[in-house]
């Protein structure tokens, strides 16, 4: 029998997941990691494991929690950018956020490729997706040091 049996009702079951996320978050804080690649680690290990089998999410509402993470990630990613600044620098500002995240992207693809043996273009999707959520673990990091 799940924890989140559908008869509990989508509510219990997005109530679990943000407690696992939440906990999973705040345990890796605690080490000194960020909290953020806590409660994506946490999202992946609930996403297989047994409690979470057979829950009451419907798949619209797994794509709006998972709007609402993107939304959520790029938001913590994108706080206190400078607009006029950005503007200001013109061609450095493209250069210095489209070059590191391309490099990124194409050395994941590459590590990928080799390592688990993928598709090239589903190794650069993986590159892509992991370069889009870099910036979120990354920021977080370098509010703390500011």
């Amino acid at each position: 029998r799940s924890l989140l049996a559908p008869r509990a009702g989508p509510g219990w079951a997005i109530f679990c997941v943000w407690l696992f996320a939440s906990a999973t978050g705040r345990a890796l804080a605690w080490l000194g990691l960020p909290p953020l690649a806590g409660q994506l680690l946490g999202g992946a290990l609930a996403r297989n494991s047994r409690a979470f089998r057979g829950a009451a999410l419907t798949h619209a509402y797994k794509a709006t929690i998972r709007a609402a993470g993107l939304g959520t990630i790029m938001t913590r990613s994108g706080l206190e950018l400078d607009v006029g600044a950005i503007r200001r620098a013109g061609r450095v500002a493209a250069r210095l956020t489209v070059l590191p995240g391309a490099s990124e992207a194409l050395a994941v693809g590459v590590v990928a490729r080799w390592v688990f043996e993928l598709p090239f273009v589903l190794a650069l999707a993986l590159g892509f997706i992991l370069a889009a959520v870099s910036p979120a673990v990354v920021v977080v990091g370098m509010f703390d040091l500011h």
